[in-house]
């Protein structure tokens, strides 16, 4: 049990040590943040986790489960968008280089800065998951006890995506398609 646990305790480490980085790496496209240093850069992104374990730890882990079902509200539909941008859009290719680059000079810049597919993209997605299912009271509607809320969240933000994208974003030759 002890070795079991002790997989448990690496894994969990390696997952919470790639998200604290992975934060890290998006504050710096914050021109506010761009030139902080690493320290200030971590303590930003381990800040808020570290004052609701200190602080509101009862709270936050009473409410665990809607702390979850609102995970699956923004990335269910982000996760559908995500797979028809790189599958059905982009043919299974990205520019490294575009990624991490900031400025209108970005193939992902789109509409200054924003994605105004993607954006339309999550509301529809948003709107599936909470139609089907309320984080808060978990009251559910139809067809939510067979295909769940992440499904169908996931299914029409991707549908709504590449139709926007096909209408609006690719005829105006933006997002580096």
């Amino acid at each position: 049990g002890i070795i079991a646990l002790l997989f448990v305790a690496a894994a969990n480490l390696g997952t919470a040590v790639t998200g604290v980085y992975a934060a890290a790496i998006g504050l710096r496209h914050f021109p506010t943040f761009e030139r902080s240093s690493w320290p200030v850069l971590l303590a930003l992104a381990i800040g808020p986790v570290a004052l609701v374990g200190l602080f509101i730890p009862d709270l936050f882990f009473a409410n665990f489960g809607t702390f979850l079902a609102f995970i699956g509200l923004a990335f269910a539909p982000l996760c559908g968008i995500q797979i028809t941008d790189y599958y059905f859009l982009r043919n299974r290719k990205i520019s490294i280089r575009c990624i991490f680059s900031n400025g209108a000079h970005s193939g992902y810049w789109f509409t200054g800065g924003f994605n105004i597919a993607a954006i339309g993209a999550m509301i529809a997605g948003c709107g599936t998951y909470r139609y089907l299912l309320n984080p808060i009271t978990y009251e559910s509607n139809t067809p939510y006890e067979y295909v769940t809320a992440s499904l169908p969240a996931a299914f029409v933000a991707g549908l709504v995506y590449f139709v926007l994208t096909k209408l609006i974003v690719q005829p105006r030759k933006l997002g580096g398609y």
